[in-house]
């Protein structure tokens, strides 16, 4: 059965209240479909044993038919299962908040900066394994939601990597480089807000191509510097 939501399967559409009620309607369409098709894959499915147990040529020729049939029905049943669930899915209460309350949302995923403690920092706080590019991978809806609020990347931690073994200078200078590109899109999203950034690195900011470029970087936006943790702040 064709739907007029399947493309919004997969995404953070809220569909509105007339919406909600033809999706519950649809819904119960596909389940009494499913339904049917559980009904008549029980009686065919009878039908094979019975036919099994017959071990003639005529019968093999039924069991054949049968058997397509089934593969058949087994196909439609998958896909009837996999539309009652993305049409479910649209239903999630999720779907119907407001885009400004999940901002709000997402501004409590948001750590505060703070001033450094001695201890130091395994992972890369602007790794998509955190929020807020975190947030940007889960949908493509969140991702536009997360990408219009410039309060989420107002308060950048940017956490700066010592040189690893079995990476040469010559790399480690290049990651550092492209570092201070992230920083420059991290940044520019936060818009015109002020900024609170907190720099973290084990050797302080020490004077090569690769630091450099992150100081550059950071200091072009010193306009909007409402305070700033880390080495010689």
């Amino acid at each position: 059965m064709a739907s007029p939501f399947q493309p919004h399967f997969n995404t953070n559409y809220s569909p509105s209240d007339i919406e909600r009620l033809q999706i519950t309607q649809f819904v119960k369409a596909l389940q009494d479909e499913l339904k049917a098709i559980d009904t008549e894959l029980k009686e065919l499915q009878s039908r094979l044993v019975a036919a099994e147990d017959q071990l003639s040529p005529r019968a093999d020729v039924g069991l054949t038919e049968v058997k397509q049939r089934i593969t058949t029905l087994s196909t439609e049943r998958d896909q009837q299962i996999y539309s009652i669930e993305q049409h479910t899915a649209l239903l999630n209460p999720i779907h119907g908040i407001p885009i400004d309350i999940l901002q709000s949302i997402f501004e409590q995923c948001v750590n505060e900066p703070v001033p450094f403690a001695s201890t130091e920092l395994d992972t890369d706080p602007m790794s998509p394994s955190f929020c807020p590019t975190l947030l940007t991978f889960v949908c493509s809806s969140w991702r536009r939601v997360a990408l219009d609020c410039p309060s989420l990347w107002d308060k950048p931690y940017i956490f700066l990597p010592e040189q690893r073994s079995g990476i040469s200078y010559v790399r480690w200078i290049e990651i550092l480089k492209n570092y201070a590109q992230l920083i420059r899109l991290w940044l520019s999203r936060a818009g015109v807000r002020p900024l609170t950034i907190a720099i973290s690195s084990p050797y302080g900011l020490e004077t090569n191509e690769g630091f450099h470029a992150v100081q550059q970087v950071i200091i072009s936006f010193s306009s909007q510097w409402k305070s700033k943790f880390g080495p010689e702040s």
